[in-house]
This record gives structure tokens, C-alpha cells and sequence, in this order.
């Protein structure tokens, strides 16, 4: 989905958090898109939306958020990226092996396997769009459990892997590549990059002005991975041209998952400070959990476990705003005593707006008529993901991108006890980055929107009064903050 202001403007690229969940539901309809959702289903404009400063593109992945959809049941089983680099090195290599194999056999007047392979991936392909609609998962709305499960893992998002279609459009984008140039050396683009990477590229097709632009990628939560790695492969894809169409400047990346180890002791210390523990459960998690290990021990996990239930029944991505009460009288209660714009029922409008068929009619969504609801989020794709794979910490790529010269900014909603402010800060102090403009508070409006402190490669920024969805509870303060990210300025420190 694409929004754009004047066409001179910035182009940005949004994800939502997950895995599993819409960037139309959460970036497009509750933080900063053009309009949001109310409580009759109706659409209203938002004053704050972010492409008064740039050009939006919302991106649904993997396969199965949203309204995206698979012909191949097996696609729902295949979440992940079971790749290390070693397996890369070895697919490369493998990959090299069988270039020359065909290299050899056309040479001798011999067909290519390329062909063959086709042929039969088609036949499979039949078969399992066959088999797909008695064999297609449920996707009833579950959302409860779907953030349940989030808030208890202990490890970060791993990548999607597409294997068929990734590796027909690599051999394509290799063969064209040495038709230019048969003595460069050929870029394997990851398979988890191919589908942003092409994207764009037929976007660009498709819309011309749009090449050169400066571009910019920004999301939330577990986006701490997946922007990043994005970043990183986006950087090393274009150094394979003398002029890439992504002229990526930066990023800028929310409440976002950075260090498994530094993320899960500073997320147990923001419980205590914030009086979410009491000090038992607190000393017994320091005991039994060592946060400089690869994995949590069943004692520390246990420890956890019971130190939740002394929060209570509260939003813990909002500790400070009313949870949503789903019966009639008491939400009701609840909002009459909010002293805020902000709903806390406001994730439940988008499931009854995008199963409406006449909005899906008018985005020519669920065309093929899908056998399940729309859902924010996505039971099948979390529950299915391969999380053993997946990073423990994106330090050094943020290193990395920082020696590239990449802007990054990284802010937190200092209400979050998700991912909160206090893990981002340690996350951020082992990268030993030299301050470049000590802490400061900035202002929106005539407040203080938050604090912020200006390394060397990187800007650090909290959000006063904001949850894990920084715009959705501070609209005004969000959209300053990616004024001056994208314009590469510092905060304001008056009103």
C-alpha cells in the first residue's frame, strides 16, 4: 500500500512488529498512516500521518499476514531462515558448482537442467494448489494468545524463506547481471531480501519518479532485526552497481529488539523500577538467570514466568493507559475516565473493518476468497516461525551500517514494558559509541516530548508518555521525531 505526498519527497519503507502481524492494521490504520479507524468502522484523517514528510510503502510479510496468501499449504510450515553462514558459503559455492555444470552442457549442445527443474516445480506446483483449500490453517482471530506468546519468548525474529521462487528470481538476476558485465563478480541476494529487493524494483518500473530518491526503512519491535538486516543487505546488494536504484540513507527503528541478553536484563530492571515486581521475585530472577549465557536456564525462565503475574491486569505494552475491557458497560467506564486521545480498544477495529466486504471490494483485496478472517495478526505464522535460527544481536550490524555511513536512529516510548527504554539503553551501550551531544530533553509543542543523546553514527531518543507503539499514543511527537530524522537535524530543545 502506497501513500505519497509532493514528488520531490522522501521515499520510506514501514514494517510492523511480529512475526506475524499486518503493517496495514498496525503502521497504516493505528500509527502513521493517512487515516485511522474508529469505533463505529469508519475511517477518519489523521492530522499526524507521516506522509505529510515522505512517501509511505507498507509492506505485508511474510506470506500468510494480512491479506497476502499461498496456493502452497506447505508455505505455512516454512517460516524462518534455517540458513547460517556457513549454509550461505556452501549454497554459494553449490551455486557456483552448477553454473558451470550448465556452462559445460551448453557448450556440448546438451539442454539445461534449468528447463527440467521448471517442468517439475510446475507439476508440484499443481499439485499443491490441489491440495490447498481442505488443507489451508485457520487464521480465527486469537490475538490475546498471538501477544501472550510474544511477551514470553526469549528470542528475537528470524527471516522468511521462500525456496523455489527466491531461487528462480537469484539465477534470473545473476544471468542479467553477467550479461552486462561477464567479468563482475555476481552479488547472491539472500533469499529473505529478494521479495523487498524486487518489490521495489517493479515499483520503480511501475513508477519511475521514484528512482534515486533517498530512501529510508523504518518499524518497531522485532523490526530491530529485520530493518537492520534489511539495511545491511540493501547496502551490499548496491555496491554491485555504479548507480543503484535504492539510495538508501538510513533508518530509524522503535522500542526495537537489539541484544537478546542486554534486551531481557534490561526489560527485567524496567519491572522492578517501575514497582511491576516485588523485590523477591526480582532477586530470585538475578539468581537464577545469567544474562551474559546464549540460553535462559529452565530456573531463570521459572523465575520469569512467576515474576509476571505480579503485574497484574494491565497493557504491558502501555503500563500507565487502561487495558481495552471488552464488555460494553465497563470499556465504556473506562473511557470516560481517559484523560488522553488515545483508545485502548483501538486494535480491535481494524478485525471488524477488514473483514467488511465492501472495504475489501474497494482495495481488491481477498480476491481468491481466502477460507479464513482477516486477522492483525497471524496464529500460523508466529506458531510456525523457526526461531532457534535467528540472531541474538544485531550489534554488529548496526557497527557495520554505521561505518557505511547510514543514518540510524533508534527511540523508545518510555511506557513500554515489552521491550522498554531501559533495554535499548544497555543494548546501545555496548556499541561504546563516543557521545556526540550529551543528554538532552527535546520539546512537541510546548512539552517535553522526551530526551535524547547524539552518538557518533547513531541518535538515541525516549518518547514521554508512549507505549511499544510510539505513534499511536504520541502522534505529534512521533511525527516531529521523523521530521528531523529525515531531515538528519537534532531535536529541538525549545518551543
Amino acid at each position: 500500500m502506497l501513500y505519497q505526498p509532493e514528488q520531490t519527497s522522501k521515499s520510506l519503507v514501514t514494517k510492523s512488529t511480529g512475526p506475524g502481524c499486518s503493517s496495514i492494521a498496525y503502521g497504516a490504520t493505528e500509527e502513521i498512516g493517512p487515516f485511522r479507524i474508529n469505533r463505529g468502522s469508519n475511517l477518519y484523517l489523521n492530522s499526524f500521518s507521516w506522509n505529510i514528510e515522505a512517501n509511505l510503502l507498507f509492506l505485508e510479510s511474510p506470506v500468510g499476514v494480512g491479506f497476502s496468501y499461498t496456493n502452497t499449504s506447505s508455505d505455512f510450515k516454512e517460516f524462518g531462515d534455517e540458513r547460517t553462514v556457513m549454509r550461505e558459503n556452501r549454497r554459494e559455492s553449490r551455486e557456483n558448482r552448477r553454473k558451470s555444470r550448465e556452462n559445460r552442457r551448453e557448450l556440448r549442445g546438451e539442454p539445461s537442467r534449468d528447463r527440467e527443474e521448471n517442468r517439475q516445480e510446475s507439476r508440484e506446483h499443481r499439485r499443491d494448489i490441489e491440495r490447498t483449500v481442505e488443507k489451508a490453517p485457520s487464521r480465527e482471530p486469537s490475538r490475546e494468545h498471538h501477544r501472550e506468546n510474544r511477551r514470553e519468548s526469549t528470542v528475537e525474529i528470524s527471516r522468511f524463506r521462500d525456496r523455489r521462487e527466491n531461487r528462480e528470481i537469484g539465477r534470473e538476476e545473476e544471468r542479467s547481471r553477467e550479461k552486462r558485465d561477464p567479468t563482475r563478480k555476481v552479488f547472491l541476494v539472500p533469499k529473505s531480501i529478494l521479495p523487498y529487493l524486487f518489490f521495489g524494483h517493479s515499483r520503480y518500473g511501475t513508477f519511475p519518479q521514484y528512482q534515486y530518491r533517498d530512501f529510508y526503512i523504518a518499524g518497531e519491535s522485532y523490526a530491530g532485526h529485520y530493518v537492520p538486516q534489511l539495511a545491511k543487505k540493501i547496502n551490499e546488494y548496491n555496491k554491485a552497481f555504479n548507480k543503484p536504484t535504492i539510495n538508501i540513507k538510513g533508518f530509524m527503528v522503535g522500542n526495537p529488539d537489539m541484544d537478546k541478553n542486554n534486551d531481557k536484563l534490561g526489560t527485567i530492571t524496567y519491572w522492578w523500577s517501575h514497582a511491576m515486581i516485588s523485590d523477591t521475585n526480582y532477586n530470585l530472577i538475578l539468581r537464577n538467570c545469567n544474562f551474559t549465557a546464549d540460553s535462559f536456564s529452565k530456573e531463570c525462565n521459572s523465575s520469569i514466568y512467576n515474576a509476571a503475574a505480579d503485574f497484574g491486569e494491565i497493557d504491558q505494552y502501555s503500563i500507565y493507559t487502561p487495558k481495552c475491557v471488552r464488555m460494553k458497560q465497563m470499556r465504556k467506564a473506562v473511557l470516560a475516565r481517559q484523560t488522553t486521545e488515545y483508545d485502548p480498544c483501538t486494535e480491535s477495529y481494524a478485525d471488524i473493518y477488514y473483514n467488511r466486504p465492501d472495504v475489501q471490494r474497494a482495495m481488491h483485496a481477498n480476491q481468491t476468497a481466502i477460507p479464513y478472517k482477516w486477522t492483525a495478526c497471524s496464529d500460523p505464522v508466529f506458531n510456525n516461525w523457526n526461531w532457534r535460527l535467528s540472531d541474538n544481536s544485531m550489534l554488529p550490524i548496526y557497527k557495520e551500517l554505521m561505518e557505511a555511513g547510514l543514518r540510524i536512529w533508534v527511540y523508545s516510548g518510555d511506557t513500554d514494558s515489552v521491550i522498554p527504554v531501559t533495554a535499548t539503553r544497555f543494548s546501545i551501550s555496548k556499541l561504546n559509541l563516543p557521545v556526540k551531544t550529551r543528554w538532552y530533553p527535546w520539546y512537541s509543542g510546548n512539552q517535553v516530548g522526551g530526551r535524547t543523546e547524539v552518538y557518533e553514527g547513531l541518535t538515541f531518543v525516549t518518547v514521554r508518555g508512549a507505549g511499544h507503539e510510539v505513534p499511536l499514543f504520541k502522534p505529534q511527537s512521533a511525527l516531529i521525531l521523523l521530521k528531523y530524522f529525515l531531515a538528519g537535524k537534532e531535536l529541538p530543545r525549545s518551543y
